[in-house]
């Protein structure tokens, strides 16, 4: 029977990216990576752009440079920490190494920023240790840069470091660690919400918003040093809620729910009963039950309930939940696409609604169920 794995999932646009890297505002800027490892091999610059152009991949590159010019950039690309922007991959652990590596990170890890001059910055994941069996045991799952450290300022025994810097790895990493992670859960959640942001817009400089989050980053790290209390309070920790029928669960209501979860620190997820499937759509394909199962089950959903108000509307279930942030997404793109009912509850408590979580609409549950029932018919 095969082994229980925790995956950490690359967001789709940027495998996309990947796999087509032509596709403007996708991925990674592979080609300008490509001009700045290749700007002191300019005779070798000719058969870069050819390969781009054929949207090469490693193998091909490497077959088609000379062994002393694939070797050179390759180093070059040891130093500047660029090794992921050829080899990002979605991440598997088992759950025992995952609550390990969780422990680790919260120990003796750090998920921090770096300036990088201006407006820019990039995110950093690193565990710093003496004991180097165990890095090269982080190491073997996951690849990322090891250096010396210095020395412990108690034991002045030698110190390890690795880390990471790619957005895809910290991001599919940070999704796997989250649940198991205690002191670092809220950086590994604004780590996650930076990274997907960057990723969607690799070329543009740091927006405000941006900016936001690398400063609460850097004061969730400062108030480790804070006594206990105070730390919770700089917390803060967010409750985001999402609400629907679900029925059945498609691809934009994944895009949605991930989104969601990183606008906070726990999402909760409401369900639509039966009788309100039916009420609503004169159908109920999957049972609440099942929807529950298929829900609950996604790794950045932390609780799910149900919905029953009766009314066609959540607004009893915002009462008592009484989220920081209530997400919309799909076709509810504004106050004019609410119940009344809603905006008034979420003005009463103050609850902030976030339209177009996940992007617009890009599958319609009545539609599946719909061309569904037309094949059946088909003879």
């Amino acid at each position: 029977m095969a082994t229980q794995t925790e995956q950490g999932r690359i967001p789709v646009f940027v495998q996309e990216g990947l796999q087509n890297p032509k596709k403007k505002g996708r991925g990674y800027p592979l080609r300008g990576a490509f001009r700045h490892l290749a700007r002191w091999e300019t005779a070798e610059m000719k058969t870069l752009d050819e390969l781009w152009r054929r949207n090469a991949r490693k193998q091909e590159i490497q077959a088609a440079l000379p062994a002393r010019s694939w070797e050179a950039i390759c180093r070059k690309v040891d130093r500047l920490h660029l090794r992921h922007t050829w080899y990002s991959h979605p991440i598997s652990l088992k759950p025992q190494e995952a609550s390990y590596l969780a422990g680790i990170v919260d120990g003796e890890g750090s998920i921090c920023q770096r300036a990088r001059g201006g407006h820019w910055y990039s995110l950093r994941m690193s565990i710093t240790n003496t004991d180097l069996c165990l890095i090269q045991w982080v190491q073997e799952r996951i690849p990322g840069q090891v250096y010396p450290g210095g020395r412990s300022p108690l034991s002045k025994r030698p110190c390890y470091r690795w880390d990471i810097m790619d957005l895809a790895t910290i991001y599919a990493l940070a999704q796997i660690l989250r649940p198991y992670l205690i002191v670092k859960k809220c950086q590994a959640t604004v780590a996650m919400t930076l990274a997907y942001r960057r990723l969607q817009h690799p070329r543009q400089p740091w927006g405000p918003e941006d900016l936001q989050l690398i400063q609460r980053l850097h004061e969730l790290n400062r108030s480790l040093d804070l006594p206990q209390a105070e730390q919770e309070a700089l917390r803060q920790h967010r409750t985001v809620l999402s609400v629907g029928g679900w029925d059945p669960p498609h691809q934009g209501h994944i895009a949605h729910l991930e989104a969601a979860s990183l606008l906070g620190d726990r999402l909760i997820v409401g369900i639509n009963s039966d009788s309100d499937m039916i009420r609503k759509k004169n159908y109920c394909l999957l049972p609440w039950e099942t929807r529950k199962a298929i829900i609950s089950n996604l790794r950045f959903v932390d609780q799910v309930l149900p919905l029953s108000d009766g009314d066609g509307t959540c607004a009893q279930t915002l009462a008592k939940v009484k989220p920081d942030i209530f997400a919309k997404g799909g076709d509810r793109d504004g106050p004019h696409n609410m119940p009344q009912s809603e905006l008034d509850i979420c003005e009463k408590l103050g609850i902030k609604i976030i339209y177009g979580v996940g992007g617009g609409k890009v599958q319609s549950s009545s539609e599946l169920v719909r061309a569904a029932r037309e094949k059946a018919k088909a003879p």
